[in-house]
């Protein structure tokens, strides 16, 4: 079972390293997932020749941002957080309702599951 859990490793590995990226990205179209792909001498060569391909990770480069760790590391709030932007954009619910009334479950698994461990 080990090595079964080491060869998956090192696919995974493959899959997601620099080269498999950038080509994975110019075959595709689709943005790659690494920063080293981005600035790779293949998707380099790819933008000066295909200058649409560059589109999204331009824009994403003003907009993106890392993830909240309050979505990463306290169970069940990603969903929460994503429970109350749907009252909010769907349903018309005003945000801070839709907020407080997640809050508290939100506090609660923190302090059940992520306090303890600090």
């Amino acid at each position: 079972m080990f090595g079964s859990q080491v060869a998956a490793a090192m696919f995974l590995a493959f899959l997601t390293n620099t080269e498999s990226t950038a080509y994975f990205s110019q075959s595709t179209g689709y943005m790659p997932v690494r920063t080293s792909a981005v600035e790779s001498e293949t998707m380099t060569a790819t933008y000066e020749e295909t200058p649409q391909f560059r589109t999204a990770v331009d824009q994403l480069a003003d907009k993106a941002r890392i993830q909240d760790d309050v979505r990463v590391f306290v169970p069940g709030a990603d969903a929460l957080l994503n429970d109350a932007i749907e009252q909010i954009v769907i349903e018309g619910t005003d945000p801070r309702t839709a907020f407080e009334e997640i809050a508290p479950q939100i506090e609660t698994a923190y302090s059940e599951n992520v306090e303890p461990y600090l």
